[in-house]
């Protein structure tokens, strides 16, 4: 299935960094930051969308803040550990997703974490772990 970038309200994004190549010619992979649909571009006109995602093809009907809270809930049940350092948005619990040392120290002075209201960001800890 085509998507005609003028007609879908996406919001794609180029994904790879050099353009790619298979039987069918060049191409690019484009990427909706509001949706998340995945595509290939061979011209500037349109994207060629795979089976699976036809129903989200034909209009985006995500928002970046949905698709960003959706993330961050995905992140946050599958991809991190319990903490007890608190969400700066709503002051829930989040979960860890890294730890990060500055140089000279010994103990972690930042994390990056996720949390169900959306948050997904690096935390500077006043109090280091």
């Amino acid at each position: 299935m085509k998507v005609y970038l003028s007609d879908a309200n996406h919001l794609f994004r180029k994904l790879n960094l050099v353009t790619l190549d298979d039987a069918q010619g060049t191409y690019d992979i484009m990427y909706c930051e509001n949706c998340g649909i995945k595509g290939k571009c061979r011209d500037l006109h349109s994207i060629e969308i795979d089976g699976r995602s036809k129903i989200k093809a034909l209009r985006c009907t995500q928002s970046k803040e949905e698709f960003d809270k959706q993330t961050a809930i995905n992140k946050y049940n599958n991809d991190s550990k319990e903490s007890d350092i608190q969400c700066p948005k709503c002051k829930k619990n989040v979960r860890i997703l890294d730890e990060w040392m500055e140089e000279g120290q010994t103990e972690i002075t930042a994390v990056t974490a996720v949390c169900p209201c959306g948050f997904d960001g690096l935390i500077h800890l006043t109090n280091p772990l």
